[in-house]
């Protein structure tokens, strides 16, 4: 249908939103994958030897098929969304008139910035919630809880949530199913994540990983 298609200007502008938009977040994202996996050697394991199961050695011949069978893996990169997202809030925006946000009174000209962050440390939401664990996705009661649109959203929610979700993350498990094939890997054993609010949510110092060809 003519009139449903996008125009040529639209097509340019969602490229670049993919381009700009996907880069440092999923490069971050793959970042503190190998940050969890270097402090969690075990966690380590089940996805190599997921990967080494289901992901051909020549990774351009993967398909969408065994990508998603990659289900321990999937858990590894929400639980690292939950606790390390590059996006942790909203930008801020100014109230244009007095309302109620359930039982809160906001007045006009409030200036409000949804930290979505927060949600992801509640215990009320996840237990042991400063513990990195992937097998929490795997919990029926924790499922049943994050089925609530706005609890878990590091892509955002609604009609505007992110473009490039689906993208990121068959980006995400191609790289690191590749990297894990071809790598041995350590961390500093010194290092002290701290982060903080750059551009992107990252450690305030560079995180070095030590590299060993298979």
């Amino acid at each position: 249908d003519k009139d449903e298609a996008l125009s040529d200007d639209e097509i340019i502008d969602e490229f670049i939103t993919f381009c700009v938009a996907g880069t440092e977040t999923t490069a971050h994202l793959l970042s503190m994958v190998i940050y969890a996996l270097c402090q969690n050697p075990k966690v380590l394991q089940r996805v190599q030897e997921e990967v080494d199961k289901y992901i051909p050695k020549e990774i351009n011949k993967v398909t969408l098929d065994e990508l998603n069978k990659l289900d321990y893996t999937m858990a590894v990169l929400k639980e690292t969304l939950r606790m390390w997202t590059p996006a942790p809030m909203l930008l801020s925006r100014i109230t244009m008139k007095d309302h109620m946000l359930g039982d809160v009174k906001i007045k006009k000209g409030t200036l409000i910035t949804p930290g979505m962050i927060l949600n992801n440390f509640n215990p009320n939401y996840f237990k042991d919630a400063n513990t990195f664990s992937p097998e929490r996705w795997f919990d029926k009661e924790q499922e049943e809880i994050v089925k609530e649109p706005f609890l878990f959203m590091p892509f955002s929610a609604g009609g505007r949530n992110c473009i490039g979700q689906h993208f990121a993350l068959i980006e995400a498990r191609i790289i690191l199913a590749s990297f894990i094939r071809k790598f041995k890997f350590e961390s500093e054993k010194d290092f002290d994540l701290k982060m903080s609010c750059k551009f992107i949510y990252e450690p305030m110092k560079p995180f070095k990983v030590c590299l060993n060809p298979k």
